[in-house]
């Protein structure tokens, strides 16, 4: 049997790559498309080798860059790369074999599968809202771009993700007539709504997804239905990381908050007890994830959703062991902290292997964003498997 040939349009970190590679899809990567130098460095680093990437001269990687449009800042600003930086993004460029910016590309490589999780910037109700209508030139128009891919290619397999506000009133109108074009095409299309925290991630991570399969191919599409979510956000802990809150604010959290001074005595009497959703105003949402063994099969809490923006993610808990010198008890069990960039990425469904690789070429700031802008593995290994294996 030949491998499955993928492309990955707006590829980010490669999430499609990575659920592949998890269920044991014998699958080659024919080109990715993206803009982001940083995203692309840490594609490379968790997927491919860049060893073996010869450098030509900076012109010729200056000129590479402008060719592929690569990379932008978030405003879509050229950025002259220089030195090590430039050879970086090169490297990683041609080893994971880059085609840059869809709108600029002529010609596609042949493929299987093609996936294209295009910008939700102009469409999320966390974003600015201006759509994705056609020649608008918004990030989510890039949509439009992706037309040519599957004329010029007719890939067996099509997969779309995006946020749920796709659905919505204000743009399911575009929505429906991309639909309608990919009918037209040849393709069946099957839409869900799905949720991370049903496919064993701790995360409420709600995204719409579109599987469309030729027609000539089609033998049905089963949606995945998830399950009820049986791991804890205490198994995606890194319990390596201090608390960064200063004492007195958490002292001052405690101290606040009835509710919370009650688990905490009821967890160091060794009660056991469900825990309730703890909000602790001027922090956002604060997710329990305890060390006391008296308490975590009970914990079934899962994390907001994980976005781009500059947003604070805060886990708490209650520690056995006193953590703290100080006159109030209560106090010196409790911790809280900003959830951490590796933990970003466990959220994702990637391993700490692909975290380590990935901030050796990278800054924290951008795992953050990547994780955020990613897709759940599981999701999609399930996905994929309906697709692909069953």
């Amino acid at each position: 049997m030949t491998k499955l040939r993928l492309f990955e349009s707006f590829s980010g970190i490669g999430a499609q790559a990575k659920a592949l590679q998890n269920i044991g899809v014998d699958f080659e990567s024919v080109g990715v498309s993206e803009v982001d130098g940083e995203a692309i460095k840490s594609y490379a680093a968790v997927h491919s080798d860049t060893s073996d990437v010869e450098v030509p001269s900076e012109e010729e990687m200056q000129a590479y860059m402008e060719q592929l449009n690569i990379p932008l800042d978030k405003k879509g600003n050229r950025i002259k790369l220089k030195g090590e930086q430039l050879e970086a993004v090169y490297r990683a460029s041609v080893a994971i074999k880059n085609v840059g910016d869809i709108s600029k590309v002529k010609e596609f490589p042949s493929m299987d599968l093609f996936t294209y999780s295009f910008p939700c910037q102009s469409i999320s109700f966390a974003g600015y809202g201006h759509g994705l209508d056609r020649g608008s030139g918004t990030r989510s128009s890039l949509l439009w771009e992706c037309e040519r891919v599957i004329e010029q290619q007719k890939p067996k397999y099509l997969l779309m993700e995006n946020v749920k506000a796709l659905l919505s009133v204000k743009h399911k109108h575009n929505f429906d007539i991309w639909k309608e074009w990919l009918d037209d095409m040849g393709y069946t299309s099957y839409v869900m709504v799905l949720n991370a925290k049903h496919f064993g991630i701790p995360h409420n991570r709600e995204r719409v997804f579109m599987v469309s399969v030729r027609k000539d191919v089609d033998t049905g599409f089963e949606i995945p239905i998830g399950r009820e979510i049986d791991v804890k956000i205490s198994d995606f802990v890194d319990y390596s990381v201090e608390a960064r809150l200063p004492m007195d604010k958490q002292r001052d959290i405690v101290r606040r908050d009835a509710s919370l001074q009650t688990r905490i005595k009821n967890e160091l009497n060794g009660i056991e007890h469900e825990i309730p959703k703890h909000r602790i105003d001027g922090l956002g949402q604060v997710y329990a994830t305890f060390r006391s063994t008296v308490v975590t099969n009970h914990e079934s809490w899962y994390v907001q959703t994980l976005t781009t923006a500059n947003q604070k993610v805060y886990l708490g808990g209650i520690s056995t062991e006193k953590l703290y010198d100080d006159s109030d008890d209560l106090v010196n069990y409790f911790w809280s902290r900003e959830l951490s960039s590796r933990e970003y990425w466990r959220l994702m469904g990637f391993t700490d292997e692909d975290y380590d690789k990935a901030f050796k070429v990278t800054r924290v700031p951008y795992l953050y964003r990547q994780a955020g802008n990613s897709i759940v593995v599981q999701v999609l290994e399930e996905i994929f498997t309906n697709l692909l294996k069953k």
